[in-house]
């Protein structure tokens, strides 16, 4: 299968999975840094430019999981800031592939003799 898409698309992807890489490392290194309160991940999200509702879809799913840190009952959930950047990356990107992917549904395709 040939995939031929706009450059900036390609731009785009890249600089997503640069941010998962650089996230990860400071997951591994400052893991305090990696979590979002529960409370905070809509402001996150808009810092990031990303889309609220498909971070629901995604936490409904699974792909993104809250977790609590501490043992009360009242101890707040956290989530991990590159597990929702990787996400979402993952989900651009299918959605890049199934757009340039289809023949019927490239966009600006040029038609060939």
């Amino acid at each position: 299968m040939e995939i031929r898409m706009q450059f900036d698309e390609l731009c785009r992807m890249l600089s997503d999975y640069v941010q998962v890489g650089y996230m990860e490392a400071v997951r591994a290194y400052e893991p305090t840094r990696d979590r979002v309160r529960q409370t905070e991940v809509k402001a996150w999200l808009k810092f990031m430019h990303a889309d609220m509702e498909l971070f629901r879809k995604l936490e409904k799913r699974g792909d993104i999981k809250a977790r609590r840190i501490g043992k009360a009952v009242n101890s707040p959930l956290y989530y991990s800031k590159r597990e929702i950047k990787q996400a979402m990356a993952s989900v651009g990107m299918l959605r890049t592939v199934n757009d340039y992917g289809h023949p019927t549904r490239q966009p600006n395709a040029t038609q060939r003799d």
